[in-house]
């Protein structure tokens, strides 16, 4: 699921590729948002994040990884660090509260990917997310 283009025109959160917010949003904002916890010690709050991306299959997170996304889901197998430093994925956030496995958070770390998780499922945190890009439109001209 993208969640994409924050100013109304295609507002949506289906399988929208090429989509870009029209302002990119901060990655700190979108935690605080989402009241995400940093799972990664030295993590760069200040990404910019072009792209959100949610799925809960390693093929549709390939496809649609790119840099500046933030990718949303429930898989916490060592593979979806490997898709996101394959394709330049700055952030991951898990949901559900999923405490990953060491070896996740060593990689992560070793890599500089940002590991947050939300305490609340997929579509709470997708539709958290889209509150806040929404109210982030409505601000910024």
């Amino acid at each position: 699921m993208a969640i994409a283009d924050r100013l109304g025109r295609s507002s949506v959160i289906g399988n929208q590729r090429d989509r870009e917010l029209v302002t990119p949003m901060r990655l700190s904002d979108l935690i605080r948002n989402v009241e995400a916890r940093i799972l990664t010690t030295r993590p760069s709050r200040d990404v910019e994040i072009q792209r959100v991306y949610a799925g809960d299959r390693i093929s549709d997170l390939l496809s649609q990884g790119a840099a500046k996304t933030l990718m949303i889901t429930n898989l916490s197998g060592i593979q979806i660090l490997h898709v996101a430093e394959l394709m330049d994925v700055p952030a991951i956030c898990l949901v559900n509260d999923i405490a990953p496995e060491p070896e996740l958070l060593g990689v992560a770390e070793e890599h500089g990917t940002v590991l947050l998780v939300s305490p609340f499922g997929m579509f709470e945190t997708c539709g958290r997310l889209y509150e806040c890009l929404h109210a982030a439109s409505e601000i910024r001209p």
